[in-house]
């Protein structure tokens, strides 16, 4: 019998929907093939590239599955992505560095290592080969903005500055851009911006409609040009509903394509024909009803959609009941993060951002709230692409994002009628790692301990709950509380039988129980975790130091010697001299 030589269709979306792409997408990843070689390009050549652009306009999927994807295939040295906060939880005690943004950073280029390096300098004098310069990204550095983490971020860039050898990429939002030129300018001498926009309407129907096609949902050429252009287009709607105008922007926002293709793969077909809501010329069938929500599943709470736009005659509908979806999925999430009523914060952003003619209003930031707001929630808002941001003159003023007055509007006036669902625990402990990113210890530690009363029978959640508490504790320097909170989680690690956890968190606690002073402790601690990860160079000099400090002074320098590098300035190497000099003149 014959083989059958028909492929079976595409069943995986090719989609990633609101989070970027990864560097294994680059071939779903459309419509940047020339904003990937040109900022590839300068990136190679530049000591300091800087990747500026506004929230959801898709700075990471750039970086990952457009430019990373080029350089490695021509055998660049690049170092993973790095960032400044967030990632796994993780025992913040257990890095020697004080610095929180140096320990995320640190923790980010090796994330396949248990214990970072101790050092920046240390850590990107061995990346790479002398012949090269070693390519190394930080993602999201506004980050490094949020709370009060000044001198933490000086103390960072002073770092990164004086590595030659090193070509930088960091990426940053707008509204944070000039802040970080006044920092840079006197460290960096070579520094090259490249701004990142929206996608060309031409762009996003590429985007949209090749991955679908590739995989075999057949989608009309007329169909992705009339979304796209469709997402390019502001209506000015009233209180009534009514689309009283209409402006044609410049370009599409890529969440909002995001949203929009998800859309399509949910409900456009395998075979042929067009896609609900358009005929097959790709004009819209006025009887079938727009979509609500993302192609993941309706927004919690049931869809959001409504009847297809009244105005008829084009593809509205199906754009903005995607976009209706995303948003409120943003809005209820940031309200429960903040214990705010969504529904109220729906209509706050109605009245204050949108007039009732419909067009766009402004709102100037105040010192801790906004037409009575927290600032906290209006950059959340941010983060999530709801709010735009200008600065002038240092001063900030927010403004809905493009495309978000209709929307925004619809949602406003059904917002009574959606359900709220409650926040989930695995998403509460992303609300406190996103608190804690935002400088907000006292959020973070309230969703942490709803999760570690609440999950008492889930051991996953109970170890990052309690993680992220001892990490709160150690942000304040209540030492004793986040040793507390470490060793409620090593008794859980225990029962997993993870050597390498288990050696990390031997680890913090060892460099808590020298912090404190209570030195055989910590020696005990600090071997304890040495047997575990005997690869690690940091936790041996930290034993060391536990040592010296009862006076063992020759085991401490028996150890050191073990680790030490040739640089003068390496820690192990200074604590060794220090200690071969103090053994000296005691002996004399």
């Amino acid at each position: 019998m014959a083989a059958n030589n028909v492929m079976a269709p595409n069943t995986a979306c090719p989609f990633p929907g609101l989070r970027p792409y990864r560097s294994t997408e680059e071939a779903l990843f459309r419509g940047r093939a020339q904003e990937s070689a040109q900022l590839a390009a300068l990136w190679r050549t530049r000591a300091l590239t800087v990747l500026h652009g506004p929230s959801g306009i898709g700075k990471s999927s750039l970086l990952h599955a457009g430019v990373l994807p080029l350089l490695r295939r021509i055998g660049a040295d690049v170092l993973p992505v790095g960032g400044v906060t967030a990632g796994p939880v993780f025992p913040e005690a257990a890095i020697p560095s004080a610095n929180p943004l140096v320990r995320a950073l640190l923790r980010s280029w090796v994330p396949d290592t248990s214990l970072p390096p101790a050092g920046v300098h240390r850590f990107l004098r061995r990346a790479g080969r002398p012949s090269r310069p070693v390519l190394a990204a930080v993602d999201q550095l506004e980050d490094a903005y949020a709370g009060d983490r000044d001198a933490a971020r000086r103390e960072l860039l002073g770092l990164l500055a004086p590595a030659r050898h090193v070509h930088l990429l960091l990426c940053i939002r707008d509204d944070w851009l000039d802040a970080f030129l006044g920092e840079a300018e006197g460290l960096f001498p070579d520094i090259a911006l490249f701004g990142l926009g929206g996608l060309a309407p031409a762009a996003a129907a590429e985007a949209l409609g090749r991955p679908l096609r590739d995989a075999g949902r057949v989608v009309p050429p007329a169909t992705a040009e009339a979304l796209a252009d469709d997402l390019a287009t502001e209506r000015i709607v009233d209180e009534t509903g009514r689309v009283r105008a209409s402006e044609h922007l410049e370009a599409v926002q890529p969440w909002q394509l995001q949203a929009t293709c998800l859309w399509l793969w949910r409900t456009c077909p395998q075979g042929q024909g067009a896609p609900p809501g358009t005929s097959s010329a790709g004009d819209p069938a006025p009887s079938d009803p727009a979509p609500g929500a993302l192609a993941s599943g309706d927004p919690p709470g049931g869809p959001v959609g409504e009847a297809a736009d009244p105005s008829g005659g084009d593809p509205s509908g199906v754009a903005d009941g995607a976009i209706r979806g995303v948003l409120w999925d943003a809005i209820w999430r940031v309200a429960a993060a903040f214990d705010h009523d969504p529904v109220r914060l729906c209509g706050w952003l109605a009245t204050h951002l949108v007039a009732p003619s419909g067009a766009a209003g402004t709102l100037a930031e105040g010192p801790a709230e906004t037409a009575g707001m927290p600032n906290a929630v209006l950059r959340a808002l941010v983060r999530r692409s709801v709010l735009r941001v200008t600065v002038s003159g240092g001063a900030r003023t927010y403004v809905l994002g493009h495309r978000l007055l209709a929307p925004l509007g619809q949602l406003a006036r059904q917002a009574g009628a959606l359900g709220v669902p409650a926040l989930g625990l695995s998403d509460r402990l992303r609300a406190a790692l996103e608190a804690l990113a935002d400088g907000d210890q006292s959020r973070a530690e309230r969703h942490a301990r709803h999760v570690v009363t609440t999950a008492t029978h889930d051991l996953r959640l109970q170890i990052d709950a309690h993680t992220i508490l001892g990490n709160v504790a150690f942000a304040r320097g209540q030492l004793a509380v986040a040793q507390d909170a470490y060793e409620r989680v090593l008794v859980l690690l225990e029962t997993q039988r993870d050597k390498a956890s288990v050696g990390v968190m031997l680890a913090a606690i060892g460099r808590l129980s020298l912090s404190r002073g209570d030195l055989p402790a910590a020696q005990g601690l600090l071997r304890a975790a040495a047997a575990r990860l005997p690869a690690d160079r940091s936790i041996k000099v930290e034993l060391a130091r536990a040592l010296a400090g009862t006076g063992q002074r020759t085991a401490a320098v028996a150890i050191l010697s073990t680790v030490m590098t040739a640089a003068e300035d390496d820690e192990a190497h200074a604590l060794h001299r220090d200690l071969v000099t103090e053994m000296s003149d005691h002996a004399t």
